[in-house]
């Protein structure tokens, strides 16, 4: 199989990637921790895509202060519709960054920084640099947190299950539940 076929089977990974995100970061009210011990505050913020698993021209766009935590948001979930794009916002070590995931190309765009402080522009450069790093290496912990949920056994048995009841709205799934699982998940 070439790179590109590999590419293709996989493109859901980045819309079911974005599901979990977002359902974590509201089952843990937005204070994540990657598996390194950082603390990271997690919210989608403004726009939010969500586009039929079926008919790709069938889309529901929300936009305003808080989208994902809007009814429509999850009624598009329960009708087939996965996240296609959204503007996700982290914060650590005291500074905030945006971007824009696109779910399918599994890229940022329109990537906003914290204040730069040093006022040498080569050092400014660097700066950007490391805060970019940063950026990703907190993104990259959190990808491969949900992969190595989304490659266990109790994916498909419990965790998909408790996104769809987290869909529709039940309350069941708890902080507790969600540790429970991941520990069940690693050793699988």
């Amino acid at each position: 199989m070439d790179l590109a076929e590999r590419i293709e089977k996989t493109r859901f990974l980045g819309q079911e990637f974005l599901v979990w995100l977002w359902f974590k970061t509201e089952l843990f009210e937005g204070t994540l921790t990657t598996s390194s011990g950082r603390s990271v505050e997690a919210w989608l913020d403004t726009q939010l895509v969500l586009e039929s698993v079926t008919d790709s021209r069938e889309r529901t766009i929300l936009r305003g202060a808080a989208p994902s935590a809007s009814h429509e948001a999850k009624l598009a979930l329960l009708c087939g519709k996965l996240p296609l794009s959204a503007r996700v916002c982290l914060g650590f070590d005291n500074r905030d960054f945006a971007f824009v995931f696109d779910a399918r190309s599994f890229s940022m765009g329109s990537v906003a920084l914290p204040e730069l402080v040093t006022e040498v522009d080569d050092e400014r450069f660097d700066e950007r640099m490391q805060l970019l790093d940063g950026l990703f290496e907190v993104w990259y912990e959190l990808y491969l947190e949900f992969l190595e949920l989304r490659r266990s056994v109790v994916w498909k048995r419990e965790y998909a299950a408790a996104l769809v009841a987290w869909a529709r709205g039940d309350d069941g799934f708890t902080k507790a539940s969600y540790r429970s699982l991941s520990k069940r998940a690693t050793r699988t």
